[in-house]
């Protein structure tokens, strides 16, 4: 036996003349190859059977990895609830806002009034 693979099997004893169930599974360290494991049973009187599994472990496919990262505990920083929050561009951006409007209405309050200037004379 090479040791490639590890067994299991549903029971300890098995009954004469009865059958048992054995799973095979290859060691998660091996190489990309192809591998064969034997397995072989004996009995109290020292008859035995042998099994023979045959696996090939080939390459892992290669996996997209552009997807976004999704924010789970493990990787967003630990946050206190009683801290500020930073400050964001927000009120600047309102501040400018309304400081664009206030000239326009004055940019067209003057020249109406301009208008209305050149209609006196």
């Amino acid at each position: 036996m090479r040791d490639y693979a590890g067994f299991t099997n549903d029971t300890a004893t098995i009954a004469p003349n009865s059958t048992a169930h054995f799973t095979v599974q290859p060691k998660t360290s091996l190489a990309i190859g192809t591998y064969s494991e034997t397995i072989t049973v004996t009995d109290s009187n020292g008859a035995s059977t042998s099994l023979t599994a045959n696996f090939t472990v080939s390459a892992v496919p290669a996996t997209d990895d552009t997807s976004p990262i999704k924010e789970t505990p493990e990787n967003t920083a630990p946050t206190n609830d009683n801290q500020a929050l930073p400050q964001t561009s927000d009120n600047n951006f309102l501040f400018m806002t309304v400081l664009c409007l206030i000239s326009l209405v004055s940019l067209i309050s003057g020249l109406i009034a301009l208008r209305n200037l050149k209609r006196v004379k």
